[in-house]
């Protein structure tokens, strides 16, 4: 008998093929089967470095766990879940309000928060090895801005926590690096920071017997949790109501108003010079005039001053360019202050962009002056400095307050008609040295006296009080919210109303 034929080579390699790929098959289903899904990572700080505000809005954050993915959830008139859940930019806009008290990243979409926060100049991290527990990442489906789609939380040691898409909830999850990362950001990066150049703002009364009401946070523009703001100014009219202007914590301009019965308008954006969206600047201030006016000046984006009137009515007329000293073209400046008189004239300060002090008035036609340097002391060389203030006073004169070279605090009188004393130092408390100043304001009462307020290097807040006869008082700390220590911030404005109190308002910390 012929022995049985052999499979042809290649049936045999086939054979060999299959079997081993049905092996191979039933392998990795049992490896499937046995091996149990990875573990999403904890939610919390991961890894040190973090500033306190950033791990408390971790905390938040890792609060609303399972939470619904939600489409536009989180971005109603305050942070919180709307629809019963967030998107993701709605969670870390809900994180960081309920970790600060404010809503500093606002209701904007993810590409809205990257804008701001180049406004805000907040920290960015382009290397995923930098960043910190808080940080915000942000993820662009096209390497650009116009194309962010998403952000997330950083936990630490390569994990997020985010809010990711419908159907799914907010969840952790590894990730160490994803080709659609355009960067972080950084808001708070030391311990006690605010975000950068903005702050807290607070109010508060000091009544005509030199108590203090005690400050309180003023609500930011459409939110009632307490606003930032860059720069604040205040002025306070006749009919004992008080307006105030701020660069809010997105450089825009806005105004609200205070009733004398202490109530008070919401915010609205100014708009900008022949447009209707907001105006943008660096630095504001605003004077009251007795005919119920008031006047405001702006550094702008451009660094150059702009002015424009309030009427009686409500209404605002358009912003126009003051131009600078011995020329046509637009005055840059550093700082800027301005007073409202007697005769319903008005006088500007302004620090120029060569430090200088420079001084004019617009008269009550509307008409102005130009700009003139103001002389320092026993020199006919222009004054040098880095704040101005001015009040005006009912005998028509006009206090003027600079930080000038170094800080160092100086005092000036304008006469009703228009000669000038001489700089003095203002002293520190309890020293005959100057007082070293970041910022400064000052405000005149109908009894004749005036008030200075200034940040001092140590950030505190400091007042003093000068007499009708000339007489000044000693500096003392004004007093931060529910503690006998001393309030701190960076920037300050004052105005006098006609009960002779008078209403400070400051950009806290």
């Amino acid at each position: 008998m012929s022995p049985p034929a052999l499979p042809h080579p290649t049936a045999r390699w086939r054979l060999t093929y299959l079997r081993t790929l049905a092996a191979l098959v039933v392998l990795a289903a049992s490896l499937l089967v046995a091996a149990p899904a990875k573990a999403a990572p904890a939610c919390g700080v991961l890894a040190s470095g973090a500033a306190p505000q950033a791990q408390t809005a971790i905390h938040h954050a890792c609060s609303q766990l399972g939470v619904p993915y939600v489409w536009g959830g989180g971005h109603g008139s305050s942070p919180g879940a709307t629809g019963g859940g967030f998107d993701c930019s709605g969670l870390v806009r809900y994180a960081y309000a309920r970790a600060t008290g404010r809503d500093i990243l606002g209701a904007g979409s993810t590409r809205a928060q990257w804008a701001r926060a180049q406004a805000e100049g907040w920290p960015r991290v382009f290397s995923w090895s930098a960043m910190l527990p808080g940080d915000l990442i942000y993820y662009s489906d096209n390497g650009t801005a116009a194309g962010i789609y998403h952000v997330a939380m950083y936990l630490g040691q390569n994990a997020i926590v985010e809010a990711p898409s419908p159907g799914l909830t907010v969840r952790t999850r590894a990730q160490s690096g994803s080709s659609d990362f355009i960067g972080a950001v950084r808001i708070f990066t030391s311990p006690g920071a605010q975000p950068a150049g903005a702050g807290p703002m607070f109010h508060q009364v000091r009544a005509a017997n030199g108590s203090w009401s005690g400050f309180g946070a003023l609500n930011g523009y459409q939110t009632p949790l307490p606003g930032d703001a860059k720069d604040v100014a205040v002025a306070g009219l006749a009919d004992g109501t008080a307006q105030v202007v701020i660069v809010g914590a997105d450089n825009r301009i806005y105004h609200r108003g205070r009733h004398a019965n202490g109530t008070w308008t919401e915010f609205q954006p100014l708009n900008g010079m022949g447009t209707t969206s907001p105006a943008q600047g660096k630095r504001v201030a605003i004077a009251a005039l007795p005919n119920g006016t008031t006047q405001v000046v702006m550094i702008g984006t451009d660094d150059t001053v702009y002015h424009r009137v309030r009427n009686t009515d409500g209404n605002w007329t358009g912003w126009g360019r003051l131009n600078g000293y011995g020329t046509t073209s637009a005055a840059g400046a550093r700082d800027v202050a301005i007073s409202g008189q007697p005769d319903n004239s008005a006088q500007v300060l302004i620090v120029g962009m060569d430090d200088g002090i420079y001084h004019r008035g617009r008269h009550a036609d509307g008409t102005w002056t130009e700009f003139r340097p103001l002389t320092g002391t026993g020199t006919t060389t222009t004054a040098k400095g880095s704040a101005v203030a001015i009040a005006g006073l009912p005998d028509g004169s006009s206090q003027v307050v600079i930080a000038g070279s170094g800080g160092q605090l100086h005092h000036r009188i304008r006469q009703a008609n228009g000669s000038w004393s001489e700089f003095q130092p203002l002293n520190g408390a309890g020293t005959s040295t100057p007082a070293v100043a970041k910022d400064v304001t000052v405000a005149g009462l109908p009894n004749g006296t005036s008030q200075v307020t200034i940040v001092g290097a140590d950030n505190q807040i400091h007042h003093r009080v000068r007499a009708a006869t000339g007489a000044w008082s000693e500096f003392r700390t004004v007093a931060g919210v529910g503690t006998t220590s001393g309030a701190k911030g960076s920037r300050v404005s004052m105005a006098g109303l006609p009960d002779n109190s008078t209403q400070l308002v400051i950009v806290g910390e």
